[in-house]
């Protein structure tokens, strides 16, 4: 299982960082692998919302493993995937990232997101 994660995080790394032709095409690429980031989290964090919530039978190696996960990829420098003009604002259509994020940059690295 950490195998796959790790290929998916160095799948959204690279395609985060990989140096194209086209401006507007790093930003949409750069939006792909940031939502691919956050779909990775949703993706271990629901199971864990569903027991919590009673939806589910708690399951302890369910649990332990999306909590693993989760850390792993909380642990993940994503600093690149915040390039600035890649807000909503910037690339209407694209992404809910709102442009009060660079406005005041250092304030949301300082909360933990990147």
């Amino acid at each position: 299982m950490n195998f796959r994660l790790y290929t998916v995080a160095g799948v959204i790394v690279l395609f985060s960082t990989a140096p194209l032709a086209q401006p507007n095409n790093i930003l949409k690429n750069i939006i792909k692998a940031r939502q691919g980031y956050y779909q990775m989290v949703l993706h271990n964090a629901r199971p864990l919302f569903a027991m919590a919530n009673g939806k589910v039978a708690y399951e302890s190696t369910k649990a332990t493993r999306a909590a693993n996960n989760l850390k792993i990829l909380a642990t993940l420098d994503n600093g690149s995937l915040w390039l600035s003009g890649s807000s909503k604002m910037d690339v209407p259509g694209q992404t809910r990232a709102k442009s009060t994020i660079w406005e005041n940059y250092s304030a949301f690295v300082e909360k933990g997101v990147t």
